[in-house]
């Protein structure tokens, strides 16, 4: 499904992470932002993981958010999270979003 997103198809005897790898590593001219949700990634676990892993390794520009309640064992993964609080209605901003934990991390990780 993310190789479709990109707008890839599948090569003969070519894996599909390979194909997306090759092509994200050609265009490494911004920071790239993966989003990773199926749901929870643990019910893709091994197909999320390898393909994050072959990704990462190829490509440096490349940064993945994956929701999972189990960790993905693959190099230069973070910190698992414990699940963040959710924002508290506020005067000055529609539902109190702006100031939570998940907007700040959101906006911080990928910079890391």
């Amino acid at each position: 499904m993310v190789a479709v997103a990109f707008g890839l198809r599948e090569q003969p005897g070519v894996p599909v992470a390979e194909v997306l790898a090759r092509v994200l590593a050609r265009q490494q001219q911004q920071l790239l932002l993966l989003v990773l949700v199926p749901g929870n990634c643990e019910h893709v676990i091994g197909a999320a993981a390898a393909l994050c892993g072959r990704l990462l390794q190829a490509c440096d520009d490349v940064r993945v958010l994956a929701t999972s309640r189990e960790p993905l064992r693959i190099a230069g993964e973070a910190d698992r999270l414990a699940p963040l609080p959710l924002p508290v209605p506020g005067p000055d901003d529609a539902g109190g979003v702006a100031g939570t934990e998940a907007v700040w991390l959101f906006s911080d990780r990928p910079a890391q």
